[in-house]
């Protein structure tokens, strides 16, 4: 055979060996590639099942969000009550999220879309790992979110392939952002007095205002002196009001600084229920205690005067009610004395009239039922707040803790 014809053969072999692989490949399942689809099939159905959330960040911290008997709670602060809404929408659009482009499956391009292992050099991403929901971990690397437009790049750890979902994906990465940072909410219109010892000078008594400018007022204002604005009562009184926190530790085996300032306060309900704090500032921090209980009399005295209130309120009601009553019913009487006619229409109202007298509030009805059922709500009230106190200190925000530290002088005009 002739070299040409040898060759030419030779190139015709490879022509059909390429033929052969590209159609060998063509033909391979669908499974093979990258597809479209949810991003962690099967978690929307077992959410209710997750008990462990670990969010890891790329150096950084490694918190740990744990469901007990309690409730969801936050291991690096000693099981602290984690923000279970924060919680809650995290799992709900990990959930949900749907794979839509398939990127990069190659390592070295990882970094560019911020997805390579968090222990990689230069990363700034998280791995969050989730357990409970079926009979393997969810792990899965956040990355950066899509300049262009919505979603987040992901890839699920120990797979090459990495993904475009459809939503953005984010999660804390420090602890004391996954706590619970709303501590209490008792409004200020609710106190009647404080009473404030803060870290220089003498105590500061303040009280609900019965008139006047401002709410609240100083009741020991020094002889001679003016106070200088009487919303600097109300800020002081207002401090339990929408009181969030910073950070939280076990007040097991606490001790201040020797140089740190000492302020302690006392509030009062109109319930009955008293609030006392300790609080410890140095330098910009200020970490609080707080105790909590409930003045039993001054409670039922409370409960007391409502009722009065309520049945008074009734029985003024009532009585307008049966005068109406009267004055239709006289109509009646008196259109049939003249003989006016059909009557059928003012007998209907004096009717509708008598039918109409208000029911009596469970205060007048049965007044022993009504009295537990308030004082068990404001015992239930106490019993939280114990509950989210007890043991612990909070780290208080600024704006709070300075309101709470003012000396006598901050609520007086300057002398002269």
């Amino acid at each position: 055979m002739k070299q040409k014809q040898i060759l030419g053969l030779g190139v015709v072999a490879v022509v059909l060996m390429g033929l052969a692989v590209y159609l060998s490949e063509s033909r391979k399942p669908a499974e093979e590639a990258p597809v479209a689809g949810p991003l962690a099939p099967g978690l929307e159905a077992g959410l209710n099942e997750v008990n462990q959330v670990v969010v890891q960040a790329a150096g950084g911290e490694t918190i740990t969000l744990k469901r007990g008997d309690a409730g969801w709670g936050v291991e690096e602060k000693q099981g602290y009550a984690a923000d279970v809404g924060k919680l809650r929408e995290l799992l709900l659009n990990l959930s949900q999220a749907q794979r839509m482009e398939a990127k990069t499956a190659v390592e070295a391009s990882y970094p560019v879309l911020g997805v390579q292992d968090v222990d990689a050099e230069g990363a700034s991403n998280v791995l969050l790992r989730v357990a409970g929901a079926g009979p393997q971990e969810l792990a899965v690397i956040l990355g950066q979110n899509n300049s262009r437009g919505a979603g987040t790049f992901v890839r699920l750890q120990g797979e090459a392939q990495s993904w475009l979902v459809d939503r953005n994906l984010a999660a804390e990465k420090t602890a004391s952002d996954w706590l619970q940072r709303d501590l209490m909410d008792i409004a200020a219109n609710r106190i009647t007095g404080v009473e404030v010892q803060p870290p220089e000078g003498g105590p500061v008594r303040i009280e609900a205002n019965s008139g006047g400018e401002g709410d609240f007022r100083v009741a020991n204002l020094p002889d001679g002196r003016e106070p200088a604005s009487a919303f600097v009562s109300d800020a002081t009184a207002g401090f339990l009001a929408g009181l969030s926190i910073d950070d939280v530790r076990r007040a097991e085996g606490y001790a201040p600084a020797e140089d740190a300032q000492t302020t302690t306060a006392s509030f009062r309900t109109r319930e009955g229920v008293l609030v006392a704090v300790k609080a410890h500032t140095q330098g910009a921090e200020t970490w609080a205690s707080f105790e909590v209980s409930l003045d039993e009399q001054a409670a039922a005295e409370r409960i007391q005067g409502e009722q009065a209130r309520e049945a008074m309120a009734h029985e003024q009601a009532l009585k307008a009610a049966q005068e109406a009553a009267t004055a239709d019913a006289a109509k009646v009487a008196d259109a049939k004395a003249e003989g006016e006619g059909d009557s059928a229409p003012a007998e209907a109202a004096a009717t509708a009239s008598a039918a109409e007298l208000p029911e009596p509030p469970k205060a007048v009805s049965d007044p022993e039922a009504d009295r537990a059922e308030r004082l068990k709500a404001v015992q239930d009230e106490v019993a939280r707040l114990q509950r989210a106190t007890e043991g612990w200190l909070f780290k208080i925000p600024s704006f709070k803790a300075d309101n709470l530290r003012r000396g006598m002088d901050a609520y007086l005009k300057p002398k002269g």
